[in-house]
């Protein structure tokens, strides 16, 4: 609770110790369940998620990291196709002309 309170301060309110420690407006604490929902798991998957809160699994956080892993690949994928012709051009140039410092590379 004190860390909560440190936090708290530390980040001048944007994150606060109720936020911490899982607790709404009312003062009661939130389950898993609830927080998972903001990601819309849908009404079908409760059992799943009642199962993973079981195995101390975070959801929510689950959900979050896969969101993540799913922006970065898109984010270089995208990247790729913008830059295809760059990259090509320096493919090729490599092909025929080498890199400056092979000479000394050891491997």
């Amino acid at each position: 609770m004190e860390t909560a309170r440190r936090i708290e301060v530390v980040t001048e309110g944007e994150v606060t110790a109720a936020e911490l420690l899982g607790i709404n407006a009312a003062g009661e604490r939130r389950g898993v369940m609830e927080e998972s929902k903001r990601f819309d798991f849908g009404a079908s998957d409760d059992a799943l998620l009642e199962e993973a809160a079981s195995y101390g699994l975070d959801a929510g956080e689950i959900a979050r990291a896969a969101v993540e892993r799913a922006v970065k690949t898109e984010r270089m994928k995208r990247f790729s196709e913008e830059n295809r012709e760059a990259i090509e051009s320096w493919n090729e140039h490599y092909k025929k002309h080498g890199l400056w410092n092979e000479k000394y590379r050891l491997f």
